[in-house]
């Protein structure tokens, strides 16, 4: 059965704090009251003693608020992913969080340091996430994608368009291929179509191609 008459306190809980109405520290402690955990978190009262009680949700909210950051190091080893994922979300320590274990803070880290994702190349357990970043990377070098093909062939895990940009970075166009469309280029089998495209404008590009064709020969 819900307790109307708690879920009441808890919704007028942060008016309550802001008023001076309640002793923050009585709060600390029982389960029933974590989402006014989080609301003490958010307004930076008893940073200390929330960060002792170890719970992530509430640590990721003083992090998120920019408050206990004289605890930052230490939370940066954290055994919960989201505080080291709300750390590495707020600019913390790249340098640590690019190796971190789990790929959603590697990617937290990319999302915020995108030049990042090249620590990450030549790591196999880290293809999918680096086949997901160069998908829509619109400036990836041939050295990129040449390293992350070493990985997907190790791992059985293509990348579409991948050897199709590669030959475009690597192609030198004439004064006359400067002059032609990326339409011309793909019709004559020129791979300098995709030198300006990403992995995914590629893909839409060609399957716009095939969508006016088909459209055609009907």
């Amino acid at each position: 059965m819900i307790d109307w008459e708690h879920e009441q306190f808890v919704k007028n809980f942060e008016e309550y704090l802001l008023d001076g109405k309640v002793n923050p520290y009585d709060y600390l402690h029982s389960p029933k009251y974590k989402r006014c955990r989080i609301i003490l978190a958010k307004h930076g009262y008893c940073v200390e003693e929330l960060i002792a009680n170890d719970e992530d949700d509430v640590t990721a909210t003083l992090i998120q608020h920019g408050y206990g950051k004289e605890h930052y190091k230490e939370l940066a080893q954290s055994q919960h992913t989201l505080i080291r994922a709300t750390l590495a979300g707020a600019g913390y320590y790249p340098e640590v969080f690019i190796f971190d274990e789990y790929a959603n803070v590697r990617m937290t880290v990319i999302d915020k340091y995108p030049e990042y994702f090249r620590k990450l190349l030549d790591d196999a357990d880290s293809t999918k996430l680096i086949q997901h970043v160069l998908w829509e990377y619109p400036t990836p070098t041939i050295d990129d994608l040449e390293r992350h093909k070493i990985q997907c062939l190790k791992t059985n895990m293509m990348t579409p368009y991948l050897d199709e940009k590669i030959a475009a970075l690597q192609a030198h166009p004439t004064p006359f291929e400067e002059t032609m469309t990326e339409k011309q280029l793909y019709t004559l089998n020129n791979p300098l179509w995709a030198r300006n495209m990403t992995l995914k404008e590629m893909s839409d590009f060609e399957r716009e191609l095939l969508k006016e064709k088909s459209l055609q020969t009907k």
